[in-house]
């Protein structure tokens, strides 16, 4: 009787085995794409009667974007490697670019923990543009998962000529970005093409774009824009990009969702 209580005590205060904590869904450099790669993107944009929302920040969510009706709006990326381009030796630091629009690439450096915009080349009014930045932008970081965040920017300055009211003047295009990122929930979500294990990152972003001319010794602004865009990007290993991605306006109203086409 004394041995059997004995052991019994013995088990009794012994600790109990702790619960395994789940590795965290991430996303790492080697999940996303790299120079070769292309990715077709869908945009629709809501109308006044749609109902898509972003939805709650958290753990263990389900959202649903399907089915989206149809639409002719299509975004390609296509990550190429820095000598497919003309000017590519002008970006020593850089291992892929991504053509922005019809004018303008974006020159990056993709790393283990990060993804630099290192510099940029833009067609303007016939002027051809180069700009390495002087501080690198880094528009993405890893690993993404649940929980991480990080605020970057970034500049260039770009020296040039401009005709300004008839005369050939000293140029000066100014751009600055700025990134506020945070991935807020992880989950599974749904497409038009499946479902999806992804983490949800929160990004906005800002550019600001300045052009000036010098006259005497002046320097004279003649054009300014300036941009901010609040999205939601749903990562996922299944596909090596963004399966979707939201915009919205500054008080979280959606305003289109993208998906992958395939």
């Amino acid at each position: 009787m004394a041995v059997a209580l004995i052991g019994w005590a013995c088990k009794k205060d012994k600790e109990p085995e702790p619960t395994p904590v789940p590795t965290p869904y991430q996303i790492t450099s080697s999940d996303i794409a790299s120079a070769g790669e292309e990715y077709r993107v869908a945009i629709y944009t809501l109308l006044p009667a749609d109902t898509f929302t972003a939805g709650t920040a958290g753990q263990s969510k389900t959202w649903v974007y399907n089915p989206i009706p149809f639409t002719t709006d299509v975004d390609t990326s296509k990550f190429e490697p820095v000598s497919n381009h003309p000017d590519g030796a002008f970006y020593t630091t850089a291992n892929m670019f991504l053509k922005a629009n019809n004018n303008a690439y974006m020159f990056l450096n993709k790393q283990s923990d990060r993804v630099d915009l290192v510099g940029i080349w833009i067609n303007m009014n016939n002027d051809t543009l180069k700009g390495i930045l002087s501080n690198p932008y880094t528009v993405m970081k890893f690993p993404i998962t649940y929980g991480a965040s990080y605020i970057d920017s970034g500049s260039v300055v770009i020296n040039s000529t401009m005709d300004y009211q008839g005369q050939m003047l000293p140029a000066k295009y100014e751009f600055f970005f700025k990134m506020n990122s945070s991935c807020n929930a992880e989950g599974n979500i749904t497409t038009p093409i499946g479902s999806f294990k992804c983490v949800r990152e929160k990004r906005l972003e800002i550019t600001n774009f300045k052009a000036s001319v010098q006259v005497l010794t002046q320097w004279m602004p003649v054009f300014t824009e300036a941009d901010t865009t609040y999205s939601y990007s749903f990562w996922s290993k299944d596909k090596k990009w963004n399966v979707a991605e939201v915009k919205t306006d500054a008080t979280d109203k959606v305003i289109s969702v993208g998906y992958l086409t395939e």
